[in-house]
């Protein structure tokens, strides 16, 4: 598992995504953050976790966090996605 340093201000306005096998890491699931700005708009935050397995990322997803699936307009390697 890679860990980069994670941004612990998690206020709940974030969104945490679950990507499948994404160019950057392709035998990975990675895990990441978006903080949600007042505006609506989204900003990367520095929460990045490469894990092996699915369940592996499912479990680093802060409590309380919903399962909000996935769009039909979201990036085909977004697997899902928690509020």
């Amino acid at each position: 598992m890679l860990n980069l340093p994670t941004d612990s201000r998690d206020s709940g306005h974030a969104i945490y995504t679950i990507y499948r096998q994404p160019k950057e890491y392709p035998e990975s699931w990675v895990l990441r953050a978006c903080e949600i700005l007042g505006d609506g708009s989204g900003r990367r935050t520095n929460v990045l976790y490469v894990l092996e397995t699915l369940d592996q990322a499912r479990a680093l997803v802060p409590p309380g966090k919903v399962n909000i699936g996935r769009s039909e307009h979201d990036d085909p390697l977004i697997f899902e996605s928690w509020a």
